[in-house]
């Protein structure tokens, strides 16, 4: 686990400084920002909600949430990330105790351990398109549930598993490790990204719902919120693999346009 935490902290750290151009500069988070808000039962105060941010990244999410909340407070195991994320907050004129983020290994370290208290002070703890990366949800899930204040909601947006894609990662990912791919595509962005994935495909309605359910928390549930599309390279999609219940026209025939189902997972402490 420690070998696949340093491969994630690796490699954002080398993709922070392009991450935002990269990944729609907040499109996708705008998206999710709206099916955040739609939550039953989330109480969002611009006056007294505290909120977590956990794999902050550079602050795309926190950024579209600030207008909601009081304070927030981001997590992100990639230092340079979360030096983008503080140089952001600050060209903006956002003071530290408004919106700051620190680089840690929360799952790591665990909650006590952080730099800033972290245990039982939080009306809001969001996980935005992180679960997928991570090897134990449920552990981490409990780790993020402890941050909560008594009444507070764990928000958790990630891909939501579908077989076809699952087929067409795993598949890639074999055809790289078996040096099958053409080199510019095998030392792709995305494909060296994937490397950090641990649930290829997505995760599984039944996992995060059990996740949420072990950590204690109620009013869980788990629901499809909306969709990403995303142009890769067709030559991605291995001969064979079927993606068309998975996949858009594309006016560039080199290119294919795969739809990523996201759900939002929802738990109250």
């Amino acid at each position: 686990m420690a070998d696949h935490a340093d491969a994630n902290r690796a490699h954002f750290d080398t993709v922070a400084d392009s991450y935002d151009s990269t990944h729609g500069g907040g499109q996708i988070q705008h998206k999710i920002l709206h099916a955040l808000l739609a939550v039953p039962g989330v109480e969002w105060d611009d006056e007294t909600t505290s909120l977590l941010e956990f794999a902050c990244g550079t602050g795309l999410m926190s950024q579209k949430l600030a207008q909601y909340v009081q304070r927030i407070v981001g997590i992100d195991i990639s230092a340079r990330m979360v030096d983008v994320f503080n140089g952001k907050a600050r060209n903006q004129g956002i003071p530290e105790d408004e919106m700051s983020a620190y680089a840690f290994d929360l799952l790591q370290h665990g909650v006590d351990a952080a730099p800033v208290p972290l245990r039982a002070q939080f009306d809001v703890v969001v996980v935005s398109m992180a679960y997928h990366h991570l090897p134990d949800i449920a552990a981490a899930t409990a780790t993020l549930a402890a941050c909560l204040r008594p009444g507070g909601w764990l928000l958790v947006v990630d891909l939501l598993w579908k077989a076809e894609l699952f087929e067409v990662f795993t598949a890639a990912k074999a055809a790289r490790a078996a040096r099958a791919l053409p080199e510019d595509l095998a030392d792709s962005e995305y494909m060296r990204a994937l490397d950090t994935v641990s649930h290829v495909g997505g995760i599984r309605r039944e996992d995060a719902l059990a996740a949420l359910e072990s950590a204690g928390l109620t009013a869980c549930s788990v629901t499809q919120a909306l969709s990403i599309d995303r142009e890769l390279p067709a030559r991605l999609v291995p001969a064979g693999v079927d993606v068309s219940a998975v996949s858009l026209p594309s006016a560039d025939p080199a290119k294919v346009v795969l739809r990523f189902p996201v759900f939002v997972a929802a738990g109250q402490r």
